[in-house]
């Protein structure tokens, strides 16, 4: 079956079937631009490859400008079908270390919500950052997701990684992809989800946020802020990896929860 026929058919009343499409969704869209090659320790972040060389990526962002100016294909999903999400982001979103996509935040949301999932992006990356991958979160969403039929629901998560860059600078390319995004899919809902941080919160990704937060009230979209939150409220360990950075299983079920209920609302 093609991996945009998985896209549009509807979801079964089961959730392990859910589960079990899930990752085939991520799977897929990561071998259409991935090398089958995967980094010790990060096996979702590797499977998504580390890009084109940068003269490829020349090319490839210029056809894209090329496909930007024609419509975008409309959404063909059949009456009664479940909504589409997909949802761009870093490696909070995608997985990382032993949890792997369809248990990362970004899939378990849409099995909370029965929705059928589309998770683009890689870990390291950002609005700016464009990590081991080799491009930012405009890159992917060109790369992965633009070409496909209008979803429902579109979710860009991210901004942990753009510390070295300005605010200003982060502000100007978050505005760049929501733009994007509302010119070729005028009728889908987009949310904007604030940088994600379990523990200490520097100073640098609460202005982030802000800026983001702006960015998301300027264009008219959603902002969902996970720093309000507090996720940690016993043992570390139960929430947070031995990094210190990315969330264990269980720290992704609270943050699927939370994305669940708030998209929900």
């Amino acid at each position: 079956m093609a991996m945009r026929d998985l896209v549009r058919s509807p979801l079964t009343a089961s959730a392990a079937l859910f589960l079990a499409i899930c990752p085939v969704i991520s799977a897929c869209t990561a071998s259409a631009i991935a090398p089958p090659s995967q980094a010790p320790g990060h096996p979702v972040a590797a499977s998504r490859g580390a890009g084109p060389p940068r003269a490829v990526t020349s090319e490839r962002s210029s056809a894209s400008s090329t496909r930007r100016s024609l419509p975008a294909p409309p959404s063909r999903r059949e009456p009664g079908a479940a909504p589409v999400m997909m949802v761009l982001g870093d490696s909070f979103t995608v997985g990382s270390g032993p949890v792997p996509a369809w248990r990362a935040y970004a899939c378990q949301a849409a099995r909370l919500l029965g929705w059928q999932p589309v998770v683009a992006g890689a870990g390291g990356t950002g609005y700016l950052n464009r990590g081991r991958a080799g491009r930012t979160f405009q890159q992917s969403y060109e790369q992965e997701l633009a070409w496909r039929p209008a979803p429902d629901v579109l979710v860009v998560s991210g901004g942990h990684n753009d510390q070295r860059w300005s605010t200003a600078q982060v502000g100007r390319a978050a505005t760049r992809l929501v733009r994007e995004a509302r010119a070729g899919w005028p009728a889908t809902r987009i949310v904007v989800v604030g940088p994600l941080w379990l523990e200490a919160v520097p100073d640098k990704a609460l202005r982030i946020r802000d800026t983001l937060a702006a960015v998301a009230r300027r264009e008219g979209v959603e902002f969902l802020d996970p720093l309000r939150r507090r996720w940690v409220t016993g043992d570390p360990s139960a929430v947070v990896l031995p990094d210190g950075v990315h969330p264990t299983s269980a720290g992704h079920l609270m943050l699927a929860r939370w994305l669940a209920r708030s998209l929900r609302s």
